[in-house]
């Protein structure tokens, strides 16, 4: 049998892998009295061999169709070339087709082929998760709320190609649940606030460069902050901003990492008037530097930093709930370069007399006054029952129209009954809030949030996705 096959058959084995240089074209075991003529050629003279019994070439022509060409055009160009060539069928094979035929079957391929090019099939997307960047802009969307992504979710596995929208690379392995479930709980914790929040400390910027007592570290691609920077008021220069979500309307605390040195005095000769911001509006200025400070650290040393330095501490403030934006820079209103006699060493200029600020830290809440209607909870919250017969039915309202457009779909029954019982549990547990706050988690998690589904006909009609058309 094996001589016999070899006598048919005919293979080309190129770098220890064998590739199929037939000149014939994919068959199949379905019903084919509709076939073309030329494919009447690919039974008679290619099936003998190419097939699931033999398997010459790794190609079995009795498992294909000539009505799903594009399928495999690679082995059908790659058949082509053979033909064209004379390569096939085989010297050795017994029958072999006159020229008009093979003319005929080349052609054929060609122009079906040409045509399958012409009209490309979109193909299949595989189930996948979103990214990074997808799940910030989904919650940014859904809640008015810009969450850290890279802080709470897995890294996106790039494929060679650079992309992070690769299905291959978005999947999901058990350790990567726990991530998503504490990611779904911490943004629903944001978006409803909490009004028992325990005070915690949140530092921005490196923790070390709280206390300049080594050289200060910064962070990289943070730029100079000799010049003004985005976002700032106008008439500033350097600082640094932050988004910070307050769980509570309530009294907080900001401390700014230390500026003033015993054993070095950078830049204390000049006088620097620093400024704390909250959404752009001025609630904290001090002064830092200038003669009086240089000469209080040239007699005190130690004492005198401790003074200097004590000034950007627990400088309280009141915020509401929610997620602000919270700033921290030196007033100088003048654009012009550096008055030093030495030339400035960044390439961009800039003033060099300006202090730094190399770290800030949030505290609180210290006293808690309640929990107001911010952007993110009008997203969540679009009824408030006044007494507790209203409350199921307004929570169901709040619960179908977050998983409607989370899920991106109309949502069913079965879909909402679930997350109704995360909200009952969370309700029981700790009131309205908590059972919102829970039933938004349980959405937040959930597979049809987490994944993106892409089906033939959402390619086709546009419902996700979009259809393809280059």
């Amino acid at each position: 049998m094996a001589h016999r096959s070899e006598v048919r058959c005919w293979t080309v084995l190129a770098a220890g892998v064998l590739v199929f240089a037939g000149g014939c074209v994919a068959a199949a075991a379905a019903d084919t009295s509709d076939s073309p003529a030329p494919w009447d050629a690919v039974q008679r003279f290619c099936v003998e061999c190419h097939n699931t019994t033999d398997w010459a070439g790794s190609v079995a022509f009795d498992t294909m169709s000539p009505t799903e060409l594009p399928q495999d055009a690679k082995v059908w160009e790659a058949a082509v070339e053979k033909l064209n060539g004379g390569f096939m069928p085989p010297p050795g094979a017994k029958q072999h087709p006159d020229p008009q035929t093979v003319k005929g079957l080349v052609s054929w391929l060609t122009s079906s082929l040409d045509i399958a090019e012409t009209s490309p099939v979109p193909g299949r997307v595989p189930l996948r998760r979103l990214n990074r960047r997808e799940y910030a802009n989904v919650v940014r969307d859904l809640l008015s709320l810009d969450v850290d992504a890279a802080a709470l979710l897995p890294v996106d596995d790039r494929a060679k190609n650079g992309f992070d929208t690769d299905a291959r690379g978005l999947q999901v392995s058990p350790s990567f649940l726990d991530q998503y479930v504490n990611a779904a709980r911490v943004v629903a914790a944001q978006a409803v606030g909490n009004p028992k929040a325990a005070a915690v400390t949140t530092t921005y910027g490196n923790i070390a460069d709280m206390v300049i007592s080594l050289q200060v570290r910064g962070h990289p691609g943070e730029g100079s902050q000799q010049l003004y920077r985005d976002g700032m008021p106008f008439g500033t220069r350097g600082g640094m901003s932050a988004e910070y979500v307050f769980p509570a309307d309530g009294d907080y605390a900001l401390t700014i990492g230390d500026m003033a040195l015993a054993r070095d005095v950078p830049l204390m000769e000049f006088d620097n008037t620093v400024v704390a911001l909250l959404d752009g509006k001025e609630f904290f200025r001090t002064h830092i530097g200038g003669d009086q400070d240089q000469k209080a650290i040239d007699q005190q040393q130690q004492p005198a930093v401790e003074a200097i330095n004590g000034r950007l501490r627990n400088i309280r403030f009141h915020a509401t709930e929610g997620q602000h934006r919270i700033a921290v820079t030196f007033v100088h209103r003048t654009f012009a370069e550096s008055d030093e006699r030495l030339r400035v060493t960044t390439p961009e200029g800039g003033q060099e007399r300006v202090q730094l600020v190399h770290a800030l830290q949030i505290r609180g809440p210290l006293a808690v006054t309640g929990v107001s209607d911010s952007a993110t909870r009008a997203k969540v919250f679009l009824c408030h029952p006044t007494q507790a017969d209203d409350e199921p039915s307004c929570a169901q309202r709040i619960v179908a129209n977050l998983a409607r457009r989370a899920f991106r779909r109309p949502v069913t029954e079965a879909d909402l009954q679930p997350l109704m019982t995360f909200y009952a549990s969370g309700r029981q547990a700790g009131g309205f809030d908590a059972g919102i706050r829970d039933a938004l988690s349980a959405v937040l998690a959930s597979p049809n949030f987490l994944y993106r589904v892409e089906t033939p006909a959402m390619v086709r009609t546009g419902t996700q996705g979009g259809t393809l058309s280059d």
